[in-house]
């Protein structure tokens, strides 16, 4: 095991009690070991030790830096582990025993982290690294009939009890303890993976059991697909909360008010949340919560046809004709400056790359929301686009889908099927936003948009004779 010298801040915090506690040799010593061992450091020393004509001292020092690296490497699991089979082929048994019982022994601390991390979800991975640490040493000093680690450096503190000393057996623990917080958290990322598959394959069980129903592939009663909707709904918020914390703002459908506290039937607001300017941020949660209300009352569409307020033929024939005269007001970049248009292509690739911890940008982006062209049909006076809801959201059942949703829009948004004369037994209704934006050249576009609020289907013989 390498002792504690040679690591930036830890050496400096030593010398530091050495100072306080008068033993200014032994500050002077841990310096010293300081900048012969710690690597770069210590290659600083060689150079000025040649510039200076001391060619010896500068290979001690290059000596004593390659066996803290040979130490370290010893340290560590696996690694460790394979270099101590080679020290052995090479006939270094003493060199093959201390890298196996360092190696062995950040397995235990590092492995008991991991196991209290699945079992407690992290609670106990402290304690359990400080504890496999001093079991691992005991046990160690027990079949060699030498003192191990801790035991070891007690062992110096009685027979010799000066500040160094102290310090390096007070280190030992609080090393056993971080190494059990880094396996605990291990531990914990292998228990959420699992509960967030287990999650995402009941999801997707209960998925299939609804899309077989709209599709009447098998009989289920309205009341049961409610409730079947509402268990795919309650899995998705655990899901979401797992992978994004819980949400800041939320929806009361019931009450038709954005709150910051959840309660039985509200759900997540989506959408780009500007927390440093509170005047932005209620600006924003109103338009989206605005945009999302027509997508939570989804389910009651097919009774009222998607009417609303126009009930009948003459009210909806005016409406109509309002929406085909309307002219396009403001700028989807001035209500949404913090939401960009992208491709399917963008979207797929930073899925794939914020798995990447060193492309922490990737998930920053993929965790924004971005604007996904839709194109209408030509004969349609307008396009529109989709914002897919990747981060804080229930408000789509299919969210772990939604890359497929777009995929099937854009290819089946045609004029005969929104028409509803294709001869399937299911319609798409595509519900769009009654602002009109003007066209924007990243849509590729020369028509104004509107933005898609939700989709779903009805069947045919539940739509009116009047389309529009």
């Amino acid at each position: 095991m390498p002792g504690l010298d040679w690591i930036p801040g830890v050496s400096q915090l030593k010398s530091g009690f050495q100072l306080i506690t008068l033993d200014f040799e032994g500050a002077r010593q841990t310096q010293e070991n300081f900048v012969k061992e710690c690597p770069v450091v210590s290659q600083v020393t060689s150079v000025v030790q040649l510039a200076t004509g001391d060619a010896d001292g500068a290979l001690e020092t290059q000596k004593r830096c390659l066996d803290t690296v040979n130490n370290v490497v010893n340290g560590l699991p696996v690694i460790g582990h394979a270099k101590g089979v080679v020290h052995y082929i090479a006939g270094d048994t003493e060199g093959g025993n201390q890298a196996m019982n360092a190696a062995s022994r950040s397995t235990v601390v590092i492995g008991s982290g991991v196991v209290a991390g699945i079992t407690t979800g992290g609670l106990a991975a402290i304690p359990a690294g400080i504890a496999a640490g001093a079991a691992y040493d005991g046990t160690a000093t027990l079949i060699t009939d030498k003192p191990q680690g801790i035991i070891a450096a007690c062992d110096n503190v009685i027979k010799n009890p000066n500040a160094g000393n102290i310090f390096d057996a007070l280190f030992i623990p609080v090393a056993d303890g971080m190494g059990g917080y880094a396996g605990g958290k291990l531990g914990s990322a292998v228990l959420t993976r699992a509960r967030l598959s287990s999650l995402e394959a009941a999801r997707a069980v209960k998925q299939g059991r609804l899309d077989a129903a709209l599709f009447g592939e098998v009989a289920m009663t309205d009341a049961e697909a409610i409730s079947l909707g509402q268990q795919i709904n309650v899995i998705t918020r655990q899901i979401s909360v797992i992978e994004r914390g819980t949400p800041q703002y939320w929806f009361d459908p019931k009450n038709k008010q954005v709150i910051k506290t959840s309660n039985p039937t509200a759900v997540p607001v989506a959408g780009y949340i500007d927390e440093k300017n509170p005047a932005k941020a209620a600006v924003i949660v109103k338009e989206l919560s605005a945009l999302q209300c027509d997508a939570i009352l989804a389910d009651d569409y097919c009774g009222i046809e998607c009417a609303g307020i126009y009930t009948t033929p003459a009210l909806k024939t005016q409406q109509l004709s309002k929406l085909h005269s309307q002219s396009p007001q403001g700028s989807i970049n001035e209500i949404y400056p913090n939401v960009v248009v992208a491709t399917k292509e963008d979207i797929d690739r930073l899925q794939r790359e914020k798995r990447d911890p060193q492309k922490k940008q990737a998930k920053a982006l993929y965790d924004a929301h971005s604007w996904l062209p839709v194109p209408m049909p030509s004969q349609f006076n307008y396009t529109s686009n989709v914002m897919p809801q990747l981060t804080e959201n229930e408000l789509e059942v299919l969210s772990g889908l939604q890359m497929d949703i777009y995929d099937f829009l854009r290819s089946n948004i045609t004029y005969s099927n929104y028409r509803g004369e294709t001869g399937n037994r299911q319609m798409m209704v595509v519900c769009v936003s009654s602002q009109l934006y003007p066209s924007d050249a990243n849509f590729n576009d020369s028509r104004p948009i509107r933005t898609i609020t939700t989709v779903f289907f009805k069947p045919i013989k539940q739509a009116t004779t009047k389309h529009f």
